[in-house]
Parts: C-alpha cells; sequence; structure tokens
C-alpha cells in the first residue's frame, strides 16, 4: 500500500508539492530502527538510478554512498532511524527548485493561499521522527537548518557537534549524493561519521583551552616568558582587504602543560566593536605592542592559518612587525593527503580536531566579520588561534610521510614547504605594491562552492 504521509500529521492537502505530483504522488516512509534514539537526516528522498519511486529514504546512488561509509566506520545502518526533512521527491530532484517553483506559482496565481514551503506542511511528520532521537546526524545544509535554526552554511558547520537546549546531540555532515558527486569528499563523510559515534558516546577530543582577555602588559610578558615548541596566532579585522583593515584584536596559542588541554591562549584587544575605542590608553597600548613586537622577531617559531599572507599584511601595517620564522598551516594542509580538499580553518580543523563548529552563527553569519560584540568575536579568534595550534602538529607528520618536508635533489636548500613559504612570500610583496587579490571575487566563488556542497 502506498505510503500517506497524512497518517503521520503532515498537511499534504495544502502542500504545493502534492499538487504537483498529481497522480505521480509517491512520499517516502521515513524507516524505523528496532530500537528508538539515533536518526540519520537527510534533505529530500533520493532518487534511484531507474525510477524515480523509492521505498526508504536513502537509496540509489547516495544509498550505495552512505551503506559504504558506515561500514567504512563499522556502523549497522539496520541500528538508524532514516528521514528526509520533506517525504517528497521535489522539482527535477532539486531542493532549490522547490522554493523557486512556489514563488512563480504565487506571482502567476496557480498558489492557492494556504500553501506555504513543503518543509512546513510536513514538519507535523518529521517531529515523529526527531521524537524518537537523541542523538542525530544531519546530512546537507537544509537538514542541519531544520534543527540548528536559520541557515547554516553545511561547509561551516559539518563535522562540528552541538548539543541542543534539549540535551539532542546533532553531528552536521555533508549529504552522501554530494559525496558521490565528490568523491574528495570521501573521506570527510567518513571521518564526520566516526566523530559522530565519539561525540554520542562522550568521548570527544576536544578540550577547550584556558583564555586570558585582555592581558596586563606583565600577564602578556609572563606569557611570553614559559617555552613552547611554536607559538600560533591569529588576528581578527573589521575588512576583507588586508592593507585597509583595522585590526581588531590578536588571539596566540601555546603548548601549556599544566593545563587539562596542553596548551592556553591570550586574547590581546586593539580595537573594541562595544566602544569604537582602543582597549588601552596610549601608554599601556605602547607597552603591549612593544612586547609582542619583541616576542613576534626573538627567533622563536610562529605559526597560523594563512599567517604567512593576510596576517603578516596585518601586522607589517597595523603594529609594524612581521613574525618569523613562520609556519603557515594553511600551506601544510596544501601538501597533507587533504590537499584536494577547501583549506579554510574551519574544514581543515574539524579533520584533525573534535572542535565544534565555531566558524559562523546559526544565521549563517561568519563571525570573523559578522561578530555582534567584542565577547563573540573574541572568544571566537582564541578558538582559531587553539585550532591552528593543534592542527600544526598531525599536519607535519603527514608532509613529513608524504616526503615533502624532503629536500629537493636539484637545490637541497629548499623544500616543497619552504618553496611554498617563498612564494607566499612574494604575494604578499605584490599585495603591498598594489597587484591585490579581488577579494569579492575569491568570496563570492567561495559562496557558490559553498552552494553547490549544500
Amino acid at each position: 500500500m502506498p505510503y500517506d504521509p497524512r497518517r503521520d500529521g503532515a498537511d499534504c492537502d495544502h502542500c504545493p508539492m502534492r499538487r504537483w505530483a498529481g497522480a505521480d504522488w509517491a512520499p517516502v516512509e521515513a524507516k524505523r530502527a528496532k530500537r528508538p534514539g539515533r536518526l540519520l537526516l537527510g534533505e529530500v528522498p533520493s532518487q534511484t538510478q531507474h525510477s524515480r519511486y523509492t521505498i526508504s529514504p536513502f537509496m540509489g546512488e547516495a544509498g550505495k554512498e552512505l551503506n559504504a561509509a558506515l561500514k567504512a566506520v563499522n556502523l549497522r545502518r539496520d541500528d538508524w532511524d532514516e528521514d528526509n526533512v520533506i517525504a517528497c521527491h521535489p522539482p527535477k530532484e532539486k531542493w532549490d527548485l522547490i522554493a523557486a517553483k512556489l514563488r512563480r506559482d504565487q506571482r502567476t496565481g496557480g498558489s492557492l493561499p494556504h500553501e506555504k514551503h513543503p518543509a512546513e506542511h510536513c514538519r507535523p511528520r518529521l517531529d515523529k521522527s526527531l521524537a524518537r532521537a537523541r542523538e542525530i546526524v544531519t546530512m546537507g545544509g537544509k537538514a542541519a537548518g531544520v534543527l540548528l535554526g536559520g541557515a547554516p552554511s553545511v561547509l561551516a558547520v559539518r563535522g562540528g557537534p552541538v548539543t541542543l537546549a534539549s540535551g539532542v546531540k546533532v553531528l552536521p555532515t555533508v549529504h552522501p549524493s554530494f559525496v558521490r558527486r565528490a568523491r574528495r569528499w570521501r573521506r570527510v563523510f567518513q571521518a564526520d561519521l566516526l566523530k559522530a559515534t565519539r561525540f554520542f558516546a562522550g568521548k570527544l577530543r576536544w578540550v577547550e583551552p584556558p583564555i586570558l582577555y585582555r592581558p596586563t602588559p606583565a600577564q602578556l610578558a609572563a606569557f611570553f616568558a614559559t617555552p613552547s615548541r611554536w607559538w600560533s596566532y591569529d588576528v581578527e579585522t573589521d575588512a576583507k582587504e588586508p592593507l585597509l583593515a583595522n585590526l581588531r584584536c590578536i588571539a596566540i596559542a601555546k603548548d601549556d602543560p599544566t593545563s587539562p588541554s596542553r596548551d592556553s591562549v591570550v586574547v590581546v584587544p586593539i580595537h573594541l566593536i562595544d566602544t569604537d575605542m582602543r582597549a588601552y590608553d596610549p601608554a599601556t597600548e605602547l607597552e603591549i605592542v612593544t612586547i609582542l613586537q619583541r616576542a613576534m622577531t626573538d627567533g622563536r617559531l610562529w605559526c597560523g592559518h594563512n599567517a604567512g599572507w593576510y596576517d603578516r599584511l596585518v601586522m607589517e601595517q597595523q603594529l609594524a612587525v612581521r613574525p618569523h620564522p613562520l609556519l603557515d598551516t594553511i600551506l601544510l594542509s596544501r601538501l597533507s593527503s587533504h590537499g584536494e580538499l577547501p583549506k579554510g580553518l574551519g574544514v581543515v580543523g574539524s579533520l584533525h580536531t573534535d572542535v565544534t563548529a565555531w566558524k559562523q552563527d546559526n544565521e549563517g553569519t561568519k563571525l570573523a566579520f559578522g561578530s555582534q560584540n567584542d565577547a563573540q568575536l573574541h572568544h571566537y579568534c582564541a578558538i582559531d588561534t587553539a585550532v591552528t595550534h593543534r592542527i600544526a602538529t598531525p599536519l607535519m607528520e603527514d608532509a613529513r610521510t608524504r616526503g615533502h618536508l624532503t629536500p629537493c635533489p636539484a637545490r637541497p636548500e629548499w623544500t616543497l614547504l619552504s618553496m611554498d613559504h617563498g612564494i607566499q612570500g612574494v604575494c604578499a610583496g605584490m599585495t603591498r605594491v598594489g597587484l591585490r587579490i579581488d577579494a569579492e571575487a575569491q568570496w563570492q566563488m567561495e559562496a557558490e562552492y559553498g552552494e553547490k556542497v549544500a
């Protein structure tokens, strides 16, 4: 007997997808495991190779990818409930066409007044699945948005464990149908599922570092007085163009064997959001800057993510110092076994740590430029720096294993990593003399890529 979502509370009689489907209406019923508790939540039913009609939420190529991923991390599919945000197949099997088609119908008079987005009509049915689950893996940006609220980018939140106010644990990841099309994401998908098992078992390996905010000169000097293998740093500014940006704050991480996290972070504010004023009086700021300049040029190794370009230019422009010597983890990630993936800290950090999603809020606002207050921005910067500090070791080990730290036969004084750093320095110099990256075009490309992933 065909499945009728109305039995589970869906308002199909007022839903536009019921009208669009006509005689081809074929909703897909949620799959229930023998024991409730865990849920795999997708967006819309998958299309099979031979037919658009399916009897399970994940079939066809997406189902094959999901099966392979679960098997790779020793999980049994039968132990999970499965459902989608919407039970019906969307127009041309694309979620984004749902809203576009509904708007067109409303504009041309083909839509009835009571018709809303199908996700709203289907929500009472979905709530039955959510009520059974305490541990949920969302697959795709739309599925994540149902639980996290707003319109989060799946690239920004995937791999980031989230515990809702209700106590339900959620681990967002990419959709298996996307992985099937872009197979370089396969290891990411599998790593996210493996992280979900640690999260649900209470065995995450992320411990937040102790953070010292707005140190005095004496506290900052004491922070630099203890040894560390390297010193990681990150800057936050008010603009994408480094030579035009105003410095908001600097966070620095170091090894700290006395801390449960084995590291600690200090956040030095420069220009405040809350008051639009300098964080320190002129005399104290001069002391702080002098301490920073001395530490960044006294021979200790500095580490940062894209620190050899953006952060370097900001530090030279705002504080008249270039941290040196420098190890850039964005270049290490390029040489790693995940080098074909995006190099942003959100992606790289989630692969090598169990950090929670921290790059944007639930409304999809990137906190680097969209923070509403100093507390939010400073904490964001501190976590950025802690993640950078912790990924340096696995990235270095990966690069070494792959031979990228081995001297080049023709030029023994060079390695692939040192050559990358040299090229990055040239790029920084080109930016300074006016040959700049089109930041708006770059961000547009990143946004378009995010939409493809979602």
